[in-house]
């Protein structure tokens, strides 16, 4: 029950998921995840004072429970009490060192001291942790961002250009994970070229104002070759490819042929 309640967590229905979680706790106080997922949903909900009261329940029963104590890391550094945010952050490296989880949120906290003071002695610390991170899973998607807005602080473009690549790339192989042989992908995604630097870009934010400037960033983009390597590489067959083009006299969508900008494939675990 607790993993549907999380699941409909990420899609954003949080009554639902709350529903649950609170169904479970009536059952057993003692469930320790769903506790967690309500803390989670009253964090989300920007309930924060009812968020660190069930946190604090938590911490009572398992001074060490992971996930609580990088959520309390959260509402201090929301509370601006980085040191404190770091207190929980290296309990839960002490309740287990090989997991990522702790170490990105030791290098965020880092990062928002430098972007907070400018000094670079925090943006060497975030690097190292997001490198630990890195160490212990090379695919993790949050490390992997960050360590590319850490190469951009660095004026390193290239380094970073490859790990926003590998922060993309990252999301199909933790969704492959999950795919039966026969189960189905759907991703839908901007090719990187000067057509859809024009038309996503200028026309939808500058000129159209479809969108907020600066919603896109043109270097992650993923062209067609390179989501097709990937899929492979995660035992996913393409099944199905379209582009997705848009017609001003019609004002509607389309599937197309044209990939060049907006585009999507279907794809089959094999």
């Amino acid at each position: 029950m607790t993993g549907m309640a999380f699941a409909l967590m990420g899609l954003g229905r949080y009554d639902e998921a709350l529903k649950i979680f609170e169904g479970v706790e009536r059952v057993s106080e003692e469930d320790l995840e769903a506790r967690f997922g309500t803390a989670s949903i009253y964090y989300l909900m920007n309930k924060r004072s009812w968020a660190l009261r069930k946190l604090e329940g938590i911490l009572r029963v398992n001074p060490y429970h992971y996930r609580s104590l990088l959520l309390m890391a959260d509402i201090k550094m929301d509370e601006g009490r980085p040191s404190e945010a770091r207190g929980f952050v290296e309990k839960a490296m002490e309740s287990d060192r090989e997991l990522p989880d702790a170490y990105v949120k030791a290098g965020e906290i880092y990062y928002r001291n430098f972007l907070r003071t400018d000094d670079a002695d925090y943006l060497a610390e975030a690097r190292e942790e997001f490198g630990r991170a890195l160490a212990i899973q090379p695919e993790n998607y949050q490390a992997n961002r960050a360590m590319g807005y850490v190469s951009l602080a660095l004026d390193r473009g290239g380094d970073a250009l490859e790990y926003f690549r590998n922060e993309a790339f990252s999301i199909v192989r933790n969704l492959s994970a999950m795919l039966k042989p026969g189960g189905m992908m759907v991703v839908s995604t901007l090719n990187r070229n000067w057509k859809s630097f024009a038309l996503a870009i200028v026309g939808a934010e500058y000129v159209l104002r479809w969108l907020p400037r600066g919603t896109h960033q043109w270097d992650k983009f993923v062209t067609p070759d390179e989501l097709t390597h990937h899929l492979h590489n995660n035992k996913l067959g393409i099944t199905e490819q379209a582009g997705v083009v848009y017609s001003p006299l019609s004002d509607k969508w389309s599937l197309s042929s044209d990939m060049d900008v907006n585009y999507m494939v279907v794809a089959e675990g094999i």
